[in-house]
């Protein structure tokens, strides 16, 4: 009868189990499809977003029609008032012009046109130098309202154009066409400044699917089309895109970005009034799919797994029964369960992302960087205030190399932007963090209005210390802290991110694709500001800014190749392991297996001594090699081979001198039995200390 309750309560006990399991799985997808709903309604906002800046644009074109349609603007009027209207335009548009059909007003071609210079806005008594009434797009028939694929300019650049027919009073027919040139570096910057988040990017593509932006420029300049990238890349989610655009509608594919590498979440969204498509790339592995708490529910899902295993081997092999080679049975599939569930809790580990720097403002794309500039326009000095100098700051790393423990070496350059008339002696920075080395000045060279000064650099700074608790599983950050070498100035170094082709963690900007640190993978590297407080005003009273300092940081992410130190780190505790529960074995007060063996205490004893120190000197070297405060994690599992050792020592003692049932159950049974699934058990505990 007590078999049956005891096996009814583990049946039990396993359904419970699996609906849990099933509730988790369940909750985890709900969480993932809300993610998701979230990204594809940030999706349609921003394309509502870019579809009202271009009709801000079309509304020029549209005023001028009304006033050229109405006889309020007459052709001889036309070149003037379209100056005006470049004026009052939105800034991306640089071109614009009014064509009269040869013979709608007097002899020859009328096309008045204006276009953006240096300081202004320049009149021309031609839309075009050439003849552009024999060209296709220039015939009544088809003129159509709208935006016409992407064109080169004969100065070698793109741009994309908007044409408008329109008809003057009293004709049956289109009397010419107003025509809007946008230049592609203009609809690369609407895309840029859409707040996307830490690891998002947008693409455009035309009515037939030419890339319109896209951070890689070669797509744009080179007018290659989504079909074009799905069939050489073989990629089923690009695939689809390209069908999408097609039949002209938006939604989703999983694709392999073209940029990272990684596997994104890529949502479509048709831009109607414009026919063009919006695309939003979001890095999959890097979505808060289960934001802070994703940690206790991955481990508790591995938990609830297990204990369903266990349950189930329970009943396999009929635990009720407690005949010696059946409980054998049970202890062999169990422990190879928890040793499973221990792999699978450490990759689980080694695949989330790394936590981010709560306390850091982080500038990953340029509305984040607008966003900033504009919190951060004044500091204060003294008791009053004084407004901020941005000076664009970008780094490019050249090498990284392992200085010694918990120090890393870097070389690689660092640029700044400034205004023609800056003094050299007023340039250059300083890395206040840096146990060694410095920034030089370096070349300049001159561009327009401003001019480039470059820095290269040679630096020993400090990594995380506190990541390397995580040991073999950790990822450490370098942070790069960057000053001004004037402090006292109010300027502040701002992110050049123009001068990357993508800004995001996970495209690495500025960091040389050739670096190999062995051990380790570089794993992410931004920009972010930390705002610091000082307690000294630096002997200056108008020291600007002594409390909430924005600083520059240049960060990158390292993660750790923990193959070969988890190898290193684990065979002792398994050597040790083994033979400890060999020794475990030859306890025994048999007279046969005594004589086998040559067991007896004091043997054991001496054994166990000999593998206690053992590990110590394991010990000692992965503490020779991390440098961290406190207890790492993975010393815990050497922590549990002591308690396990002691704890077998105990138990041959006890064995020796008292008679107890328990422990002369079937000559030590008991110990044998349970060494296994306790000592797994407690190292399962221990991969999960590394994800809570």
């Amino acid at each position: 009868m007590l078999r049956r309750w005891v096996a009814a309560a583990a049946a039990i006990l396993a359904a419970c189990l699996a609906a849990a399991i099933l509730g988790c799985f369940f909750y985890t997808r709900g969480v993932a499809r809300r993610t998701r709903d979230h990204c594809a309604g940030y999706a349609d906002r921003a394309a509502a977003s870019i579809t009202q800046q271009m009709q801000d644009t079309e509304r020029v074109a549209h005023d001028l029609k009304g006033a050229l349609e109405s006889g309020r603007l007459t052709p001889d009027r036309a070149q003037a008032e379209v100056a005006r209207a470049l004026e009052k335009a939105p800034a991306i548009l640089l071109r614009m012009g009014i064509l009269f059909r040869p013979g709608t007003v007097g002899q020859g071609l009328l096309g008045p046109c204006a276009e953006r210079v240096d300081r202004g806005v320049r009149a021309c008594p031609h839309e075009t130098h050439d003849d552009c009434s024999a060209q296709p797009w220039f015939q009544p028939e088809p003129w159509r309202q709208g935006w016409a694929e992407p064109e080169i300019v004969h100065e070698g650049g793109l741009r994309v154009v908007y044409g408008e027919p329109f008809r003057l009073p009293g004709a049956s027919a289109p009397s010419g066409i107003i025509r809007l040139y946008v230049a592609m570096e203009g609809i690369q910057a609407l895309v840029d400044r859409l707040e996307l988040g830490h690891t998002g990017y947008g693409f455009l593509l035309s009515a037939k699917g030419v890339f319109l932006a896209d951070p890689r420029d070669e797509l744009v300049h080179e007018r290659r089309t989504i079909r074009q990238e799905a069939d050489e890349s073989q990629d089923p989610g690009r695939r689809r895109l390209a069908a999408m655009v097609q039949r002209k509608e938006g939604g989703f594919a999983e694709c392999v970005s073209g940029v990272t590498g990684q596997r994104t979440w890529v949502f479509l969204t048709r831009l109607p009034a414009l026919d063009w498509s919006l695309g939003l790339v979001y890095i999959k592995d890097d979505l808060s799919l289960a934001p802070p708490w994703r940690h206790w529910m991955e481990a508790l899902e591995v938990t609830l797994a297990l204990s369903l295993t266990l349950c189930l081997i329970f009943l396999a092999f009929q635990g009720h029964d407690l005949a010696p080679a059946n409980l054998w049975r049970i202890v062999a599939a169990s422990s190879t369960a928890i040793l499973a569930a221990t792999g699978v809790m450490f990759w689980i580990v080694d695949t989330l992302p790394s936590a981010t720097h709560r306390d850091e403002f982080k500038v990953v794309d340029l509305a984040g960087l607008e966003r900033f500039q504009e919190l951060n326009r004044t500091r204060r000095v003294g008791t009053g205030q004084a407004a901020l100098t941005f000076v664009p700051t970008g780094v490019s790393l050249q090498t990284l190399e392992v200085a010694g423990p918990g120090l890393m070496k870097m070389t690689g350059q660092i640029w700044q932007r400034f205004p023609r008339g800056i003094p050299r002696e007023q340039r250059g920075i300083v890395f206040p963090e840096a146990t060694a080395g410095e920034a030089v000045l370096g070349d300049e060279r001159v561009e327009g209005d401003s001019v480039i000064q470059y820095y290269p650099f040679r630096v020993t700074v400090r990594v995380d210390r506190e990541a390397e608790a995580r040991y073999p599983f950790d990822r450490t950050r370098i942070r790069l802290r960057i000053w001004p070498r004037r402090f006292l100035d109010p300027r502040l170094p701002v992110p050049d991110l123009d001068a990357y082709v993508l800004p995001t963690p996970k495209a690495l900007p500025g960091v040389d694709p050739e670096i190999d640190l062995p051990g380790w993978d570089v794993e992410a590297a931004e920009f972010s500001y930390a705002l610091e407080t000082y307690n000294t005003n630096f002997g200056a009273k108008a020291f600007p800014g002594q409390r909430d300092t924005p600083e520059l940081l240049y960060n990158v992410t390292l993660k750790r190749r923990f193959v070969s130190p988890f190898i290193v780190a684990f065979l002792p505790v398994l050597a040790v392991a083994v033979l400890l529960f060999t020794l475990v074995l030859t306890v025994s007060q048999l007279s046969d297996r005594v004589k086998a063996t040559g067991y007896t205490y004091l043997n054991f004893l001496r054994t166990t001594i000999a593998l206690f120190f053992s590990l110590v000197v394991a010990q000692f070297n992965i503490r020779a090699r991390v440098v961290a405060d406190g207890v790492i994690m993975l010393e815990w599992s050497y922590f549990i081979m002591y308690g396990a050792i002691i704890a077998v020592s105990v138990n041959a003692l006890a064995f020796a001198v008292k008679d107890l049932a328990l422990l002369r159950y079937d000559d030590n049974a008991v110990a044998k039995f349970a060494f296994w699934p306790a000592l797994l058990g407690c190292l399962y505990l221990n991969a999960i200390m590394y994800l809570l």
